[in-house]
C-alpha cells in the first residue's frame, strides 16, 4: 500500500502521525510507504499562468485574457497598472477566495532565475513590500511584470507550513518513505514538477546549507527505491542483466532554470517546461536518447517498431567513473548495457563527469521527447 504524503496547512503536523503509523505497521509486517515529493506542491503565479489582477474587473473588461500570450502581454502592462490603481481593499481581496487561498501575498514568493525552491520570508510578497516600502499589489504587480512578464511567483500549496522544506526532509529520510510524486498533466499550465528529480539531485545533496542528503542517498531515492515499490526488478540499479537505464551526470554544473510556457501540445494548448544544465547523456536500455542535451533519436526509432521486432545488441561491460566536486577517489559502477553507438569499440572506457555545460529539459507532463530524468518514471540509474 502507498499513499501520498505531504505537510498541509490545517494540520502542519499530521505527517509526524502518520509516519508513525506507517512504521508501527511496519513493524507488524505490513508494508504501508508514503511517497514524498523532495518541495513543495506549489502553483506557479504570472502573466504566463494566472495572477490575481485577473480577477479585478478591468482585466475583464480588456479581454486580455482571451488572447494568446505574445499578443496578450503587449497590452498587460497597462491594463494591470490600472488594475493595480484601482485594486478593491484589503479586505475586500480577502473575500475573493481564489486569490487569498493561492496568490496571498504573504505566501507568495519570488522564484527567480535560477529558482529558489526554499525561500525565506524576506522574498515573499510581503517581505519585499516592508523592504521597499511600496503598497502591496503594485509590489506584486512589479514583481510580475519583471523580465518582459515572464517572472513567476511561487505559492506553495503544501510543505511550506513553517516556511521551510525541514518536515520536507524528514518525511523523505524516514526508512518507510519513498521518492516520488509530481503533477504528470492536469495542471500542466500552472506548475511544473518533472524538475523534482534534478532539485533532489542538486539542492538536497549538494547545496542546502544544513540537513544534506548523501549523494549516493539521493541516488537510491531517485531509482531503486521507487523500482522496488513498483515490482520493477530489471532496472535501478546497475548489475549486470538489468536494463542498463542510466543518466550521467555534472553534479557540480547542475542547475536548474525558470520554468517557460511551450505551446506544443495538440492544438497549440500550453504548458509549462524546465530546463537543467547537467546532463551529459541519458541511457535508456542500453541506448543513448539524449546526448549533451539533444535527443538522439533513438528513443523515437525504438517506438516505431512493431512488437517483437526490437533485438537488443549484445551486452558490453562499461564502466563509469565519477568525480564529485573534486574531492575523494573515483567512485567505480559496472553495468552490463549493449553498446552505445559511437561508443560501441571502446565500451571498457570510462564516461568521466566533466565541467561542461549540458542542457536537459524537463517538460510537463512528460512526453517521447522528455530530456533529462523522467520523475514519474521508476529506476533511472542515474550515473553519479
Amino acid at each position: 500500500m502507498t499513499f501520498a504524503l505531504n505537510q498541509n496547512n490545517a494540520d502542519p503536523n499530521q505527517w509526524e502521525r502518520l509516519l508513525g503509523l506507517t512504521a508501527a505497521a511496519a513493524a507488524d509486517g505490513v508494508a504501508v510507504r508514503p511517497q514524498v515529493t523532495a518541495r513543495t506542491v506549489s502553483i506557479l503565479l504570472g502573466f504566463q499562468t494566472f495572477h490575481p489582477f485577473a480577477f479585478t474587473p478591468v482585466w475583464g473588461q480588456s479581454g486580455l485574457g482571451l488572447l494568446p500570450w505574445r499578443s496578450r502581454w503587449p497590452g498587460s502592462v497597462a491594463t494591470c497598472r490600472c488594475a493595480s490603481g484601482s485594486s478593491p481593499k484589503p479586505e475586500r481581496w480577502r473575500r475573493i477566495r481564489w486569490v487569498m487561498g493561492f496568490m496571498a501575498p504573504e505566501r507568495s514568493y519570488l522564484l527567480g532565475n535560477p529558482p529558489d525552491y526554499e525561500p525565506s520570508g524576506a522574498a515573499s510578497v510581503t517581505g519585499i513590500v516592508a523592504a521597499r516600502g511600496a503598497g502591496v499589489w503594485e509590489t506584486f504587480l512589479d514583481l510580475l511584470l519583471a523580465d518582459g512578464g515572464r517572472e513567476l511567483l511561487n505559492s506553495p500549496v503544501l510543505n511550506y507550513s513553517d516556511g521551510n522544506l525541514d518536515a520536507t526532509r524528514e518525511m523523505l529520510v524516514r526508512p518507510t518513505s519513498v521518492f516520488g510524486l509530481g503533477d504528470g498533466g492536469a495542471h500542466a499550465g500552472q506548475t511544473c514538477d518533472a524538475s523534482t528529480t534534478t532539485f533532489l539531485l542538486s539542492y538536497w545533496a549538494r547545496d542546502r546549507r544544513e540537513g544534506r542528503i548523501a549523494v549516493e542517498e539521493a541516488v537510491r531515492m531517485a531509482t531503486s527505491s521507487t523500482a522496488d515499490l513498483y515490482g520493477l526488478g530489471d532496472r535501478g540499479r546497475l548489475l549486470a542483466g538489468m536494463r542498463g537505464d542510466v543518466n550521467v551526470i555534472d553534479l557540480p554544473a547542475l542547475q536548474l532554470h525558470r520554468p517557460e510556457l511551450a505551446h506544443d501540445l495538440p492544438g497549440g494548448a500550453r504548458r509549462l517546461i524546465q530546463r537543467a544544465d547537467g546532463y551529459i547523456a541519458t541511457v535508456n536500455a542500453g541506448q543513448v536518447t539524449v546526448e549533451e542535451g539533444e535527443d538522439t533519436g533513438a528513443a523515437l526509432a525504438r517506438s516505431s517498431e512493431e512488437p517483437g521486432e526490437h533485438r537488443t545488441p549484445p551486452a558490453v561491460p562499461v564502466h563509469v567513473d565519477v568525480r564529485v566536486d573534486g574531492g575523494g577517489g573515483p567512485v567505480l559502477g559496472r553495468a552490463l548495457r549493449p553498446g552505445l553507438g559511437r561508443d560501441q569499440g571502446r565500451a571498457s572506457g570510462r564516461l568521466r563527469l566533466l565541467g561542461r555545460p549540458h542542457r536537459a529539459d524537463h517538460r510537463c507532463p512528460g512526453t517521447r521527447r522528455h530530456r533529462g530524468p523522467a520523475p514519474a518514471r521508476a529506476g533511472h540509474a542515474v550515473g553519479l
